[in-house]
């Protein structure tokens, strides 16, 4: 399926085509939407089945939660990829401002930034400003950056990996 506007819902957007794709498929993103911002207005995005979300013919492509909701939820069982994205200011709590990973999320060219994990009163179970990987998940970044992410009073400003989570870190920078 190709993403053809940054209309946070409705047909041709990216909301619709992770509601359609079948399993295994494959989302990319119209070229004349290079640089563009997805504005979320109607909350988190789901992923629920495994798919690949290829934003490397419109490089980069933004989607921003203004600050009303987390940007991404990936589902436990979903096998997701992702490249070339910028996934921003999103809050949540108690886990995953930017990202909350119940699968196997890999990230390759994607950078994560100014998302908060707004959760108050100590608990080892929260945090992740940027991505919270749940108990079970697997996180692989590649060529990526996880930058100025923060939580309230939470551990992992940039990445939380919870117990019995897997975190591959290749050529990624993890900062602020």
């Amino acid at each position: 399926l190709v993403v053809t506007n940054l209309g946070d819902s409705g047909p041709g957007s990216l909301r619709e085509a992770l509601a359609l794709i079948a399993d295994g498929g494959m989302i990319t993103f119209d070229p004349g939407l290079a640089g563009g911002t997805l504005a979320l207005t109607s909350g988190q995005l789901t992923i629920d089945s495994s798919v690949t979300v290829d934003a490397s013919a419109a490089a980069p492509v933004t989607i921003s939660a203004g600050g009303a909701s987390r940007v991404l939820q990936v589902q436990a069982g979903a096998v997701v990829a992702m490249n070339d994205l910028v996934i921003r200011d999103g809050v949540a709590a108690p886990q995953g401002g930017g990202i909350l990973n119940y699968g196997d999320l890999s990230l390759d060219r994607v950078v994560v930034t100014d998302n908060l994990e707004n959760s108050t009163g100590t608990d080892f179970m929260n945090g992740g400003g940027g991505i919270y990987n749940s108990d079970s998940a697997v996180l692989n970044l590649t060529d990526s950056t996880v930058s100025d992410n923060a939580t309230v009073e939470q551990p992992g400003g940039g990445v939380y990996g919870f117990f019995n989570s897997t975190i591959n870190i290749t050529r990624s920078t993890i900062s602020g």
